[in-house]
């Protein structure tokens, strides 16, 4: 029997399948859009190529050796890689280590969790993208003094919680102060910060179109069908499961999980910070 997969790799399985199926697309990152690209489901893909050019921006200039942590699909790291870079990456899901594989065979992919890589060597740049969130910030520092070179750099994307009393309609993220404080006490300095917030949060009222117009109508659909051909089953089934689907219910047709929900409690920054620990 195989390791077990959390809820958070499952996800992002789906995830995967869903855009390379509606939007062919590799990446599954949020989108990035602009002025110039209509919030609409099909450009989403656009979006996303968007938003993976202006993490490329960031690079600092000096750069060699680059590790993508939490590399998704490898599609970041395969564009690093034909930029000239040195790439290695970190995928802690085997389905997902296997899609690096097929996107660029040539990718060294290390299958494992941050916490529990063990380096050979140091690099110039570990790069986050939207796998932040998922290490606990002290385990992620005292594995960072292991992997950075000196003067190397930590680039992230991500989303952050701003506020410490309520988590918002939309989970995710480390506290954004706890961030701040913990890359100053682990003396590394900020040399690049973009905002992109309100960039991000037309994604989060795709993701609300799409559950009103179709996972609840799917939702409600199913178990209207059930109910006449199955009706014992069914009444069973409701009775059981009566509290997670009122749960679901909820989470389906809550009006604030959009964009303006997301901005009210959430910023999402692009980030390099320079390690400036000079005992190393």
């Amino acid at each position: 029997m195989g390791k077990k997969i959390k809820g958070s790799e499952y996800g992002l399985e789906n995830i995967t399948l869903i855009l390379n199926c509606l939007v062919k697309s590799e990446y599954i990152h949020y989108g990035y859009f602009h002025n110039d690209l209509e919030t609409e489901f099909w450009n989403f893909g656009k979006a996303q190529q968007a938003y993976t050019d202006k993490l490329l921006s960031l690079v600092p200039k000096g750069v060699k050796t680059i590790l993508d942590v939490g590399c998704g699909t490898g599609m970041v790291a395969k564009l690093l890689k034909s930029n000239g870079y040195q790439v290695e990456c970190i995928s802690p899901s085997t389905f997902l280590t296997q899609k690096v594989k097929d996107n660029d065979p040539g990718l060294t992919v290390y299958e494992c969790k941050f916490e529990d890589f063990k380096p050979s060597k140091k690099y110039d740049l570990l790069l986050f993208c939207e796998s932040y969130q998922y290490i606990k910030l002290n385990d992620l520092f005292k594995k960072l003094s292991e992997c950075v070179t000196r003067d190397g750099y930590l680039m992230l994307s991500d989303i952050f919680k701003t506020n410490p009393n309520n988590r918002g309609p939309i989970g995710g993220g480390h506290l954004y102060n706890d961030h701040i404080e913990i890359c100053a006490r682990s003396h590394y300095t900020l040399i690049a910060d973009m905002d992109i917030t309100e960039n991000i949060s037309p994604t989060f009222d795709l993701l609300q179109n799409i559950q009103i117009q179709l996972l609840k109508p799917l939702l409600d659909n199913t178990i209207r069908v059930m109910s006449i051909n199955k009706p014992i089953i069914s009444k069973i089934l409701l009775k059981v499961f009566h509290k997670k689907l009122a749960r679901l219910n909820e989470k389906l047709t809550r009006e604030n999980r959009n964009g303006d929900g997301f901005k009210e409690f959430n910023t999402y920054r692009m980030q390099v910070w320079q390690n400036m620990f000079t005992e190393q």
